[in-house]
């Protein structure tokens, strides 16, 4: 019999969450972007998450650490990819594979504290103005001119970087922290909401960082978006939604206004921009699937995605996630910039069915207003290695949450 969890029984009561693990927890996510040191070690931030959850570890005492069933799926998931990576541990011994593995220890450990604290209303209010507050923060630093800019081979590039090691790095926070307040703002009795202002904030940054991928990804959360609000009169009943929806039309009509009144203008300032530049560059990356005299280096070999199809023996029982050396016949020997299919390419197709399956049951029953999210979060993912980033496990939370709280139908997804 399991002992009582003063945790799980405030949840099911829902309660404020203890003052001291809210706090630490909206800490981590406001300090992550401040990076000191390399990307791939230690930050500062996460020294905040790891006393955050010995604050979680000390409240639930002698309970289970889980507060949704689902979460023995990821759990399943992170042990495949622990004997992988100290099998090849074994064999090379290259500590990559031991850091890759402390990754995904890391976020199953924040999974287990956000899925307590995303149940708690009055903790969603404090996640959404920390999200907006850390929006912001990051303009704040640019205009002190105390952001970084990326360097490369031919020195100091245009791209802006802020605080993170890496221009994709920013981008992708931001876009993640615009999307946990637009998933926030659906949870019904939260009462927040994302305006035109938070929306032209991440535009500005994505515009400094010139992240193709991130553009890719916002291009399709807007489309999505409309067509939603377009179609949304044939299933949507909720009065106060619908004048949300209307303000939201409204808000897009202005900005089309304004782009075609001042099309020429807007047309010659993108032009001379390096996010301009770089779709070009990403457009011929794209020409081909192989080397040409075109593309020089295809979008494959650019992302080091082509180790999945020049060794396919690996996706089905794993290469481990390290020493990516080893794969000479390669473009380069640097790691799968692809979230999917580096978890396939490391892990296999069993850790990967895992990890899709325990996203599903997250996502599904959740609300078609999330959908714009994950299908632009997907196909962003392609190119991008987004499961060491916390807010990308946060916002398939935050669907379960939607699901738990709007849908009585479901409530036996959490322990009581």
């Amino acid at each position: 019999m399991i002992k009582e969890n003063p945790l799980r029984r405030q949840s099911s009561l829902n309660p404020s969450a203890p003052k001291l693990l809210q706090f630490l927890f909206l800490l981590y996510i406001f300090v992550k972007p401040f990076y000191i040191f390399e990307s791939g070690s230690f930050q500062p931030g996460d020294i905040v998450f790891v006393a955050c959850f010995f604050v979680f570890l000390y409240y639930i005492g002698e309970g289970n650490l889980l507060n949704s069933k689902f979460d023995y799926i990821l759990v399943a998931f992170v042990m495949w990819v622990f004997i992988v990576n100290f099998v090849y541990f074994s064999l090379y011994r290259q500590t990559e594979f031991i850091m890759s593995t402390l990754y995904y220890i890391f976020n199953l450990a924040l999974v287990f504290v956000a899925r307590f604290l995303l149940l708690d209303k009055s903790f969603l209010r404090k996640l959404f103005w920390t999200c907006r507050i850390s929006l912001y923060l990051q303009i704040v630093i640019y205009f002190l001119r105390l952001g970084k800019y990326y360097i490369d081979e031919n020195g100091v590039t245009d791209r802006y970087l802020g605080t993170f090691n890496d221009p994709n790095q920013l981008a992708f926070y931001m876009f993640c922290l615009l999307m946990v307040m637009y998933m926030v703002e659906m949870i019904h009795g939260v009462n927040c909401r994302v305006n035109l202002i938070d929306y032209a904030a991440f535009v500005f940054i994505l515009y400094l960082t010139a992240s193709t991928g991130m553009l890719l990804a916002f291009a399709i959360f807007v489309a999505l978006y409309v067509v939603l609000l377009l179609v949304s009169p044939l299933f949507e009943v909720n009065s106060d939604r619908k004048r949300k929806l209307l303000f939201a039309l409204l808000g897009l009509a202005i900005i089309v206004a304004v782009y075609l009144i001042f099309r020429k203008e807007i047309s010659v300032f993108f032009q001379k921009s390096e996010l301009f530049s770089r779709l070009l560059e990403k457009e011929t990356l794209s020409a081909s699937t192989s080397r040409s005299e075109i593309s020089g280096t295809s979008i494959w070999q650019d992302r080091n995605i082509d180790k999945v199809y020049i060794y396919p023996q690996y996706n089905i029982f794993g290469a481990g996630q390290g020493y990516f050396e080893r794969f000479w016949q390669a473009h380069s020997s640097g790691e799968i910039h692809s979230t999917l299919l580096s978890i396939l390419f490391c892990y296999g197709i069993v850790p990967t069915f895992l990890f899709l399956y325990w996203i599903w049951t997250n996502i599904r029953h959740s609300t078609v207003y999330y959908f714009p999210v994950f299908i632009a979060l997907a196909v962003e993912s392609i190119t991008l290695l987004n499961q060491r980033q916390p807010l990308f496990w946060l916002m398939f939370m935050l669907a379960y949450t939607y699901r738990v709280m709007e849908d009585r139908r479901y409530e036996d997804a959490v322990y009581s």
